[in-house]
């Protein structure tokens, strides 16, 4: 070899060991990560492997793989799988509303049930009208705050009657006429103006028994009504008068009294023992007949009649009547009043 090339070659040589040592650590590199995957070092923890990959087979078929989210066409298959729906049944659902027996117009109801709701007004019949799939339903009635239910049935017409109570009110006291005192315990019973039995099915429309001071008050009455009222104890007269809800009134009951009466005839011996008839008028009212059986001694006991004056008269079996007396019924029995009478024996 020349001389100048093995001078050339000896200038390159360093360049040429720094490469091939470089070559060699980097194949050492290598290995020995190749070496670290194959069989790793003590302590150390082996790389998770990555899993494999879901392969169908005809054990676990896709069709058994849980679907996520909604297929495009799921609702036309739901709708595809569904049986058609029946024909929904309904009624004709008629409910009156009344209190005491009087239509409620213009009154707003409200029904729900069934997936259904309804709403309305009372007709001037007190009557509100809807067609409704059959079943329960609850109604409620908000201006009274009444809530109930109702059930429309598989008929043509379904008709419900509510009888609500009234929003009117009657109260007050009741006092002895004379004595001024409180009455306890006296029964205060409402009827319609025209009076008990003139209005079947709602004749006493409320009623209250006076407390220890002789006060009552009863509710659920018709509002702004003209009303009869009745109060009666045993101890007095019964009263009767009318008067409107809404308001407090004071009622005076007469104490009911009693008089003795003494029939003699016309040689003025008792008329023991004999049926009579006596006809007892007040001053101002109709007079009214009992009939009456008269003791050994010629005398009858008349109790339960209103305090006050009374005219009697009498007559023995279908005589003529007697003059008539003037007495006083008081709750203590006084004198007894003498009346003298034609029987069939002295006439002869």
């Amino acid at each position: 070899m020349p001389v100048a090339a093995s001078f050339r070659l000896m200038r390159r040589l360093p360049c040429i060991l720094a490469a091939l040592a470089l070559g060699t650590g980097l194949i050492a590199v290598l290995a020995w990560r190749s070496d670290e995957d194959r069989a790793p070092e003590l302590g150390a923890s082996p790389r998770p492997a990555a899993p494999p990959a879901a392969v169908p087979t005809e054990a676990c078929p896709l069709a058994e793989t849980p679907v996520i989210g909604v297929h495009e066409d799921r609702a036309a298959s739901e709708r595809t799988r569904k049986a058609p729906d029946a024909a929904v049944a309904t009624s004709a659902v008629e409910i009156r509303l009344e209190e005491h027996g009087t239509p409620l117009s213009d009154l707003e109801i409200r029904l729900e049930g069934n997936g259904t709701r309804r709403a309305g007004r009372t007709d001037g019949d007190g009557t509100f009208r809807a067609e409704l799939p059959v079943g329960e339903y609850r109604v409620e009635i908000p201006a009274r705050g009444i809530v109930t239910t109702v059930r429309a049935a598989s008929v043509e017409t379904t008709t419900a009657r509510l009888e609500l109570p009234g929003t009117g009110w009657l109260a007050g006291r009741v006092t002895d006429a004379e004595s001024g005192e409180a009455i306890p315990d006296a029964l205060v019973e409402i009827f319609p103006e025209e009076g008990p039995g003139e209005n079947p099915g709602y004749t006493r429309m409320g009623f209250a028994q006076t407390d220890a001071r002789g006060e009552f008050r009863i509710e659920s009455l018709p509002a702004d009504r003209a009303v009869l009222v009745e109060v009666s104890r045993r101890s007095h007269a019964e009263r009767r008068e009318v008067s409107t809800t809404g308001r407090e009134i004071d009622v005076r009951l007469s104490p009911l009294g009693e008089f003795e009466a003494e029939v003699t005839d016309a040689r003025g011996e008792p008329v023991a023992a004999r049926p009579i008839e006596i006809e007892i008028r007040a001053p101002r009212g109709a007079a009214e007949t009992y009939e009456a059986l008269l003791d050994s001694k010629g005398r009858l006991l008349v109790t339960d009649l209103a305090a006050g004056n009374y005219l009697v008269r009498v007559r023995v079996e279908g005589g003529p009547w007697s003059e008539e007396a003037k007495i006083y019924c008081s709750p203590h029995r006084g004198v007894p009043v003498v009346l003298t009478v034609e029987t069939m024996e002295v006439a002869r």
